[in-house]
Formats: C-alpha cells, structure tokens, sequence
C-alpha cells in the first residue's frame, strides 16, 4: 500500500526496539527526514535513534535506521542523503491512503530495490546455507580440538591430506597429459602407406563387421580425402592435418561433406568417443554424396 510505504517497510523488524524508537506521524517523520538528509548533504554529524516509529491508521510500524547507519560510517553522506530522500519522499506519497491489497504489492516492489537489500530477509537458501557452514564449522571445531589432544594423530591427519593433495595432483597432470596427446593426435600426419578410396571403404565396411566402428569412422574420413584428392579438390600431399584439408575445400561443393567427416574423425577417433552403428551410416552418406559407392 502505497498510503504507508515507509511504515510497512520493515514491518518483519517492528519492535525490535520498541524501547528507543521515536514515534512519528507519516507527515512529521517526512520532514525529519528531509532535515537530516539537508544535513548529510553538508556532512555534518546526524544522531538518530535505532528505529523510528510510524503512527497511522493502519497501526504502529517501526523502519530500522540501521542501513543509514552503516552508509554514515562509511562516510558515505551522498549515499545516506539519498535514502534519507527516498523515503521520505514515499511518506509523502502515502498521505492520500492506498488499499491494503495494493499496499503489500507496492511494499514487495520497495524491498526489491538496491536501497533496501539490507533490509530483507534472509531467503531459504540463505538459512540452509548458514545452517550448514555452521554444521560445518562445529565439525571442523571438534576434529582440531580432538587433534590438540593427539600430537601423534595430527601427524597422520597431515600427511596423509599431503598425500591426497599429491595425488590429486599428479591425477590433475595425468588427464593434462592425455589431453595434450590428444591434440598432438588432431594435428598429426596422415596414415603412412597411401590407399585408393575404394581400399578405405572396404577397410571401413570391415571394421565395422569386426565392431570397430571408430577404426570404421577413421577410414571412412580417409576414403573422401582420398577420393577429393583423386578429384582434384585437394592436393595429394600426405603431410597436411585434418584441419588444414578442411580449410582447402573451404568454398568447394564438397565441403559441407567433408567437415561432417573431419567432425566424426575427431570426435569417435581422436577424442575417443563411443560410435554407434547410426555414426558409421552417416559417414556412408557423406561418403556416398562425394561420390565414393561400391557395387
């Protein structure tokens, strides 16, 4: 309800100190407000109470005057006068009455701004996961308290965590080693012994009889390079990487084929992929559309 913004602000906080706050009406809170923001403006020392009261209609409402607080002790006066500012322009608002329906949509739109993040409540997730740095925490306490009283136990916690983390270590080098070789293996050179397409597409339609569909992927990428190079679109030089026959036919018809094969070639071949039966009839296809059938 917009009628008394302010007021139902920190309603989650009214009373908690009920002691020291100050009571206000809507309209003399609003020109406190406007008297300290003047203040602030000048940097001079503002001493206010830890909450103020609201008196209206609708019931007594306490708004926390600890985000103000902690912006005046960050000696930050242009940040304080302007949340003074801004809520006492929504007490000016609210001089006219809103219905309360209204009022609690207006209320959720006010908390969600950055003036008053401060003042929201902790969300669910927020709780849980303090209950669990805490668990976690007393958890922690125990086992160093049990370690204090057990020199000889505290030398096998720490060696065996330097143990762990040393094998985590030499697992981590391990995995970047494999991914290195693999690299190594994408940029590498072409088989040694040159073949004509139809030998790799029988070697390829072999390979998968026997089930090594990704020796079957690999010579069916081999059977359209070869084919391209019979056909002139690439050169018949050995020596270039997968990527690099695929920046040659770059703007050729058969390009589109080729870098589905070269795709396969390093996902099944390279990067050790599983290849299914469907990934082997795909390569046909691509093999089939550069022209490479068998009776």
């Amino acid at each position: 309800m917009r009628s008394f913004y302010c007021a139902a602000l920190v309603l989650a906080m009214a009373g908690a100190l009920p002691a020291l706050a100050e009571t206000y009406s809507t309209a003399g809170l609003s020109a406190e407000l406007r008297g300290l923001e003047t203040q602030a403006r000048r940097g001079r020392a503002i001493d206010i109470p830890p909450a103020w009261e609201i008196d209206s209609p609708q019931g007594t409402f306490s708004i926390s005057t600890q985000p103000l607080k902690e912006l005046l002790a960050a000696r930050r006066g242009a940040d304080a006068a302007e949340w003074l500012e801004h809520l006492a322009h929504e007490l000016d608002q609210s001089a006219g009455g809103t219905p309360a329906g209204e009022a609690r949509g207006r209320l959720e739109e006010i908390l969600k701004q950055r003036e008053f993040a401060a003042m929201r409540p902790p969300s669910v997730w927020q709780l849980l996961w303090e209950r669990i740095l805490g668990w976690i925490g007393e958890l922690l306490d125990r086992l160093f308290r049990v370690i204090s009283r057990h020199p000889t136990t505290s030398q096998v916690l720490f060696w065996t965590l330097i143990g762990g983390a040393g094998c985590m270590l030499l697992l981590w080098v391990a995995r970047l080693g494999q991914r290195e070789r693999t690299a190594l293996n994408i940029v590498g050179s072409a088989p040694v012994r040159p073949r004509a397409w139809a030998e790799w597409l029988q070697a390829a339609r072999l390979a998968a009889e026997q089930g090594d569909l990704r020796q079957a992927i690999h010579c069916s990428y081999w059977a359209g390079v070869t084919r391209l190079q019979e056909t002139g679109v690439l050169t018949a030089d050995s020596t270039h990487t997968p990527r690099e026959y695929l920046r040659l036919a770059e703007g050729t018809a058969p390009a589109t084929e080729l870098a589905a094969l070269t795709s396969g070639l390093e996902r099944f071949w390279y990067a050790g992929r599983r290849a299914t039966q469907d990934d082997f009839r795909a390569s046909l296809k691509q093999l089939e559309a550069l022209g490479c059938r068998l009776p």
